[in-house]
């Protein structure tokens, strides 16, 4: 278009629509502005549910025509967003052509290929789990059981289920963590899998500790100082069991809340221990002295049961830190993620208003509201783009989760 038909265009459109504005008047013109604009719509809605009858009816041709495992999966992952792309364009829900695409690509792919299409699943489920509702979110839990079951439990799964139960966890979804761990712990009981049965140890932990609240807790071991520690002596306390290492930057971080809560509480009855999965004890008292966690702190002086091979850390399946499970006045665990202002508002519940005030904590010294906190809507930690997880052990030179 020359410049002088752009010029042109720019006076006659404007004087167009106003002399239709003047002839049919404001009502007429919306009218008919709304008519077209519901026909635009309906045509392009249209027109984007071919394009995804479309997409879904390429991606299971080029499944099967894919020369590699590779290009199988990065056609899958790609045609999925593209549904989910038009899902969003049209306003409308494509979930269920992208869960169709994946169970006609796992239903014929490898072994390993559909391992990755169970972690596909899940992850996309996690992309939108604040959308979903209560009974969605046990359905995506049961799905990728049963998929798992019938796929068979290898080493792949197992991580995956890891990381899915601390990340419920952490979001206040303890239910369902423990939904997914209890369905899949006979399969690793059964499995003759070397890999998976150097797992099942740490599984069963995890099992127990999703099934703590309300039941009585048991801690023992030796201090740094190489006594024998005696659980006993805190009965009628309210107890922090804080584990640490070394490594870990977000235990420092809640540091200063633990010292600040010690202090406003301890008159109260509020004590803390710490339990040290590091691999030396000169690591555990640099963190101490450090940080100023000057608590009792046990340590495995077991070389064959250190870092996450710790007695204590074994038995409660502690694969990621910080890990602060909060006991009450008769023994029984209150929380396992009792960090920040969850561990505030424990402390006020059972033991009243703090006897030294809360002022080095900030926002943490205002009194709840009394509204009510629907923490089973938090989203767990993202997955990634290939259906994993992110750890809790932030820092590099964290030491991996051991097989056991």
């Amino acid at each position: 278009m020359t410049k002088s038909r752009r010029v042109l265009a720019l006076i006659v459109v404007p004087a167009a629509l106003a002399a239709l504005w003047m002839a049919y008047g404001p009502g007429e013109f919306a009218q008919q502005a709304e008519a077209q604009q519901d026909v635009g719509q309906q045509d392009m809605q249209a027109n984007l549910d071919q394009a995804a009858a479309a997409v879904v009816a390429a991606a299971v041709q080029g499944a099967h025509a894919a020369r590699s495992e590779e290009q199988l999966l990065k056609r899958t992952d790609l045609s999925v967003e593209a549904l989910r792309i038009l899902g969003q364009l049209g306003a409308r829900d494509t979930d269920a052509q992208a869960e169709q695409l994946l169970d006609d690509v796992q239903a014929n792919a490898s072994p390993a290929a559909a391992e990755v299409i169970i972690r596909m699943r899940l992850a996309r489920k996690f992309q939108r789990w604040s959308q979903l509702s209560k009974t969605e979110r046990g359905k995506a839990i049961d799905r990728f059981v049963s998929d798992v079951q019938n796929e068979g439990l290898t080493p792949g799964h197992a991580d995956l289920l890891l990381r899915l139960a601390d990340n419920l966890e952490m979001g206040n979804q303890q239910e369902l963590a423990a939904q997914a761990v209890n369905a899949l712990l006979p399969a690793f009981r059964d499995s003759t899998e070397p890999s998976v049965q150097r797992r099942t140890p740490i599984m069963e932990g995890i099992a127990h500790r999703l099934n703590l609240v309300g039941k009585p807790f048991e801690l023992e071991g030796t201090l740094l100082d190489g006594s024998e520690f005696d659980w006993n002596a805190y009965r009628g306390k309210v107890v922090l069991v804080d584990f640490f290492a070394h490594w870990c930057g977000v235990c420092r971080e809640e540091v200063p809340i633990v010292l600040e809560a010690h202090r406003a509480f301890r008159d109260k009855g509020f004590e803390v221990v710490g339990v040290s999965l590091d691999k030396q004890p000169a690591l555990a008292d640099a963190y101490r002295q450090e940080t100023g966690f000057q608590f009792p702190t046990l340590f495995s002086t077991d070389p064959r049961a250190m870092e996450w091979k710790s007695p204590m850390a074994t038995k409660y399946g502690v694969t990621s830190l910080p890990r602060a499970i909060l006991i009450d006045q008769q023994g029984n665990v209150v929380d396992t993620v009792a960090r920040g202002p969850r561990l505030i508002q424990h402390l006020r519940e059972l033991l009243g208003p703090p006897s030294n005030g809360l002022g080095g904590l900030g926002d943490l010294n205002v009194e709840p509201s009394g509204e009510s906190d629907d923490r089973s809507a938090a989203v767990p930690a993202a997955f990634d783009e290939q259906g994993g997880t992110e750890s809790g052990a932030e820092e590099s030179d964290a030491p991996a989760v051991p097989e056991n």
